[in-house]
């Protein structure tokens, strides 16, 4: 895709692969806005369009609202019921709207809210009433302790309405809990889970003078800090530095800016504090302003406020907004709420990914990604635990010094009210532990190069090159036949067979001919065939005017195959699913539970190439034309490992082969492409110059010679390249020249499937696309249409020689977040601009044209090697939306596979709620799991049920679900 973020998150996912050496845990985490709430008043709901200003008023703009066509002002499906604080605070309801207006995206359902003009009983009761009044209401989302009463009255009152409660508990009207009834689901947060992860990654960067100024002391602001105080000593303790660490711990009582508490943070820092927790409402802009004064930093709160000023090192969130799409993805997949949610309340925290750090902008400066991930692990696995306890009861080994609550506590002179202090006994335990392992550009031809004897061209097209092999014998030769409809006239009778490398141009030729035959409707001419003959071109030529003119296009030997020696048929293969395996599950159930048949790697070649620099794993020399090419076989042992785990856990492997820059070789790098950009993670190949093809060669038939045999593992399709119609990003080369584009890439897929294909006959070679199909406006700046490189590449593969290329595309939704891709209109033919799974007609009618079959005629392979479905919007909604994506696939007989990418989530692709994988980063399973694993099961007793997909698609059967992705 041309979408910048996708550009970076494919960049991590493609990367994180090769680092298997390292077995790096990763974590998924969802960047969540969220909040302690406060209760400031505002205008009656229910509110209407009215302005053009960014206000509480007009909140259904553009820029405020990028979900509104979801949006009904009544009646919505989703009714969002709030207290009289504005809507737009930045913090508590605009992050909780935030999660309605999510979910509502993601499953297109209608929406609507209500706000109630003041926090009364009879207010919040009367507006609660007014919301479930609408005709097309099934669940209302409610905020806060201020609808208690109301909602106690309402769940009974109204049985057929759903009500999903944040932060509350429904009361009666003496203000007394009440059981809930089976249609009420109540969510609450573990906030000191958050508070934690902020002590300890503080410490363990390098702080040791720590501050808490929190407002009231709320459950929030209380639990906030005690979850703080307690990362802070247990990093203590895992660091062995308890006697360095100073903490001041203050409540200011108030929820905004004041004075007092500026004072309080500039004195404390003025004192050598050096990182202060601001927890509650905007009384962070007094503390964050001492800090950028002092030079200092400040821990926010509910919300990423890393993005204020620099001066902000972390922010403890608690993701509010993904606990609603939780709640909401399971009512929906049911049509209420299931028997886990019904009359149920639930505490999130960082088992749910609702208690986390921002990382964009990530500013801890000794802490990595893989630190945090680690620490997340240990809290979701229960190596580490965080008490819910107040902090005056809790026992801990570090200095505290609690001051005064209220503005009336800020005396610089006034002593705390108590303290922790830590013991000798504690410094001992700590010193003890201390050794521990801790958290820590010559074109090749000029891009508007015609043919000026096109005419002349037209005489020989019916040519071709091949090996024959004499029977029982190692003997062959290259047989180049020519027909001419009618014979032409030259200076003699003869017709001259030139052979050239593939980057040579066909108007300069000269020499001696290495056939010559005299001119006839049909001419054969015989070769001894020797290894340099693979990757030359043969052009036929009349002598006019005693200069030598080609009669035809140059045309490559078309059947590398002939050559092979493992000529075993490519193989049967019971499913078409296939998975972007992640290496640290290699061998667990966790991957042979899933009933796979296919899996999918990356070999960026930078890897492999070049000394190894560990001295007891010498470097590989490969001879290759004289020359010899050096493979890091650290590396290669690595991929020696992969594929022969793989091949005998019975998967049929794919391998992607990227050119990335390479600084051992950099003759790889087409001259066009040789600028080293940060945007640019492949290069294109060059084919300009006989040092890159031969190159490409040597390294093309070192991968095919040793995974196409079997001894160091088997791999039976191959990719070149990714997504090449992105030339800025994935195949880079400074062009927009189309033609010039597909030429030069066309010679590098044929050098890579001659090169695979003479080791391996059944072998499949693909080429990548993406799904940007036509919609470059007739703009090629910045990419290519796929539709158009695809037929620019069929031609110039038919003209040098029609070979069994494969297509291998990425159907992605558009844009990449979208999981209810079902939902939108879709051009069915091969003018559509956006190539989904909802529309693969548009490349398989394609394929099926007479111009685009194989050598025998039939529909070559086509095979999605990258797909995959988001769970930020809720796990029902990723399983429903791959279920019926794999129908889709696996009722189409054009689509060879369906990879999926991938298997476990990546933390840097949350960045962006991209959360691809059948397991949560920590190896937890979603929902998807069993549904992939048994979407295909060989054994009929058991198949999924798909009642939730039909219920979320909105189908009544799965024929017709599948009707929608036909033309």
């Amino acid at each position: 895709m041309k979408n910048s973020v996708k550009n970076f998150i494919r960049n991590i996912s493609k990367k994180q692969i090769i680092c298997i050496i390292a077995s790096i845990i990763l974590i998924c985490l969802i960047l969540l806005i969220t909040i302690c709430s406060n209760n400031n008043s505002q205008t009656p709901e229910p509110e209407s369009d009215s302005s053009s200003a960014v206000t509480e008023e007009n909140i259904w703009n553009d820029k405020t609202l990028p979900y509104k066509d979801q949006y009904r002002e009544n009646d919505g499906q989703i009714v969002f019921v709030m207290n009289a604080s504005p809507l737009l605070d930045g913090n508590y309801n605009e992050t909780l709207f935030s999660g309605v207006q999510q979910y509502a995206f993601a499953a297109e359902n209608t929406y609507s809210y209500y706000k109630s003009p003041t926090n009364s009983i009879a207010d919040t009761t009367d507006t609660l009433n007014q919301a479930i009044e609408g005709e097309n209401c099934r669940l209302v989302v409610v905020t806060g302790s201020n609808f208690n009463v109301a909602l106690g009255s309402a769940m009974s009152e109204h049985p057929e309405i759903s009500f999903l409660l944040i932060g509350g508990h429904p009361q009666n009207e003496k203000g007394e809990n009440i059981p809930l009834a089976s249609n009420v689901h109540c969510i609450t947060f573990h906030e000191e889970e958050a508070g934690y992860l902020a002590g300890y990654l503080s410490v363990l960067d390098g702080y040791r003078s720590f501050g808490f100024i929190g407002g009231e002391d709320s459950k929030a602001v209380v639990s906030y800090g005690s979850g703080f105080l307690q990362g802070i000593d247990d990093a203590a303790y895992d660091a062995g530095c308890i006697s360095d660490i100073q903490v001041r711990y203050w409540y200011s009582g108030v929820y905004k800016p004041a004075d007092e508490i500026y004072d309080k943070a500039s004195s404390w820092y003025a004192d050598g504090c050096q990182i202060i927790f601001a927890c509650g409402g905007s009384l962070y802009e007094s503390v964050l302003l001492a800090a950028e004064e002092s030079g200092q930093k400040m821990i926010g709160v509910d919300v990423n406020q890393n993005t204020l000023s620099e001066n902000v090192l972390t922010s403890a969130m608690i993701g509010l907004d993904h606990a609603v799409v939780i709640a909401l993805d399971d009512f929906f997949a049911h049509r209420t709420w299931s028997d886990s949610f019904a009359g149920a309340t639930s505490a999130y925290g960082v088992s749910e990914f609702c208690a986390t750090l921002p990382m964009d902008p990530w500013r801890f400066q000794n802490v990595t990604l893989d630190d945090y991930a680690t620490l997340i692990n240990q809290l979701r696995n229960g190596d580490a635990t965080v008490s819910t306890a107040p902090p005056a009861e809790l026992q801990l080994k570090v200095n505290v010094n609690f001051y005064e609550s209220g503005l009336a506590g800020n005396s610089d002179s006034e002593d705390p009210v108590w303290s922790h202090s830590w013991t000798e006994s504690a410094q001992q335990t700590s010193s003890d532990s201390s050794s521990q392992e801790h958290l820590s550009a010559t074109k090749r031809k000029d891009g508007d190069f015609q043919y000026e004897q096109a005419e002349s061209l037209s005489y020989g097209s019916d040519a071709s090159a091949l090996i024959v092999t004499e029977p029982n014998t190692q003997k062959s030769e290259v047989v180049f036949t020519l027909k001419f409809a009618e014979i032409p006239s030259s200076d003699d009778t003869n017709i001259y067979l030139f052979a050239r490398e593939s980057h040579e141009d066909m108007d300069l030729l000269s020499g001696t001919p290495v056939a010559t035959e005299k001119k006839g409707h049909t001419m054969e001419f015989h070769l001894p065939y020797d290894d340099n003959a693979l990757n030359l071109q043969y052009i036929p030529a009349l002598l006019v005017d005693g200069i030598y003119e080609p009669v035809s296009h140059g045309k490559h030997i078309t059947n590398p195959e002939v050559l092979a020696t493992n000529t075993t048929p490519y193989p049967s293969i019971p499913t078409k699913k296939g998975l972007l395996i992640d290496p640290d599950m290699f061998g667990t159930e966790k991957t042979t539970g899933l009933n796979l048949s296919r899996a999918i790697y990356n070999i960026p070649l930078s890897l492999i190439l070049g000394e190894s620099s560990i001295p007891d794993i010498p470097t590989i020399e490969y001879e290759y034309k004289g020359k010899v090419y050096k493979f890091n076989s650290a590396y290669v042992n690595m991929y020696d490992t992969i594929f022969t785990l793989t091949t005998n856990a019975g998967l049929y492997m794919t391998a992607i082969v990227l050119n990335d820059w390479n600084d051992s070789y950099p003759e790889l790098i087409h001259p066009l492409s040789r600028k080293r950009t940060d945007s640019s993670l492949y290069y294109a190949f060059n084919t300009t110059d006989i040092d890159g093809i031969t190159a490409q060669e040597a390294v093309f038939n070192f991968l095919a010679e040793r995974y196409t045999s079997g001894e160091h593992g088997m791999v039976y399709d191959w990719v070149l390249a990714n997504e090449i119609n992105q030339n800025r990003v994935w195949n880079y080369m400074d062009t927009s020249d189309i033609d010039y584009y597909a030429e030069s890439f066309e010679d590098s897929l044929r050098i890579f499937y001659n090169a695979v294909k003479s080791h391996y006959s059944g072998a499949k070679i693909y080429f990548s696309l993406d799904h940007d199909w036509n919609d470059n406006n007739d703009d090629a700046t910045s990419f290519f249409n796929g539709r158009d490189l695809l037929y620019k590449i069929n031609e110039y593969a038919s003209q040098g020689g029609n070979y069994d290329w494969g297509i291998s595309i990425h159907p992605y939704p558009d844009p990449l977040t979208k999981v209810n891709y079902w939902k939108a209109e879709y051009d069915m033919s091969e003018n559509a601009p956006v190539l989904t799974i909802m529309n693969l007609t548009a490349l398989t009618d394609i394929l099926d044209k007479e111009e685009f079959r194989q050598r025998d005629g039939s529909v070559r392979s086509a095979a999605i090697t990258e797909l995959g479905f988001s769970s930020f919007y809720g796990e029902n909604l990723q399983a429903a939306a791959f279920a019926y994506c794999y129908l889709i696939v696996d009722n189409n007989p054009y689509i060879e596979s369906f990879q999926m990418n991938r298997q476990t989530d990546s933390i840097l692709e949350m960045k962006s709620k991209l959360a691809l994988g059948i397991y949560n980063a920590d190896g937890t399973p979603k929902l998807l799991r069993d549904i992939y694993a048994n979407i295909d099961s060989a054994g009929e007793n058991y198949k999924p049920d798909l009642t939730f997909m039909l219920n979320i698609l909105g189908a009544d059967s799965i024929e017709e679900a599948l009707s929608w992705a036909r033309p």
